[in-house]
């Protein structure tokens, strides 16, 4: 057996160091950790494997060890991404689940829940610009399409059962309602940001919600 390469011993032993035992997994979420943040900062034109490494401080190779081409690589990302988000939505609705039981219907309360939701949402900035920023490469790049297209139809499907919960007619269709809403919020923050952005927010959350309130009742209800 011909012996291994200098760059794919590397690459195991950064692996190794990495994964804190050598757990491969580990090291593969450090790695789109990095490219995370570099997206998130940079854009997706800034996306190497050699700067991946030099965010994560691993050696040269390891991030071809674990992702052999760059497409392969942001297809990856694109799945880490969208598992971060739909742990984070989760706990976010959670969150504000245990608010809503114990919130009185007083105009004021209402607010004050709505900017908790605000607060949440700009909680994962650095998540949420590097999804735009994947989504604006999809738009150029037909096979990263269909995998955004299968990712939100994950997201989707999460926030459809919070809607089946709550007794909609159609939880899907109001589940993808109300992503394209957030989503149309945060972007126009994100590239305009407003400094009185989390004082007007609550109120526009609030029109999203009577918007949306209709889909959540059950069917002749």
């Amino acid at each position: 057996m011909a012996p291994a390469r200098p760059a794919a011993r590397s690459a195991a032993r950064s692996t190794a160091r990495l994964g804190s035992g050598g757990s491969a997994q580990e090291t593969r979420v450090a790695l789109l950790d990095a490219a995370l943040a570099i997206v998130a900062e940079q854009g997706v034109q800034a996306l190497t494997h050699r700067g991946v490494e030099a965010r994560a401080q691993v050696s040269h190779g390891v991030t071809t060890y674990h992702f052999r081409t760059r497409a392969a690589m942001i297809a990856a990302l694109l799945e880490h991404i969208c598992d971060r988000q739909i742990a984070w939505v989760t706990r976010m609705y959670d969150e504000l689940g245990a608010l809503a039981d114990n919130l009185p219907t007083a105009p004021a309360d209402r607010e004050a829940f709505t900017a908790r939701i605000v607060q949440l949402l700009l909680a994962e900035r650095p998540l949420t610009l590097a999804r735009y920023e994947l989504y604006l490469h999809a738009a150029r790049d037909p096979q990263t399409q269909r995998l955004v297209a299968d990712l939100r139809a994950r997201h989707v499907a999460v926030q459809a059962q919070m809607f089946a919960a709550a007794g909609a007619p159609d939880p899907e269709f109001a589940a993808n309602r109300l992503l394209s809403l957030t989503d149309g919020m945060l972007l126009y923050q994100l590239s305009a940001p407003e400094a009185d952005f989390e004082q007007w927010a609550p109120g526009f959350l609030v029109e999203i919600t009577d918007l949306v309130a209709p889909m959540c009742r059950p069917a002749g209800g």
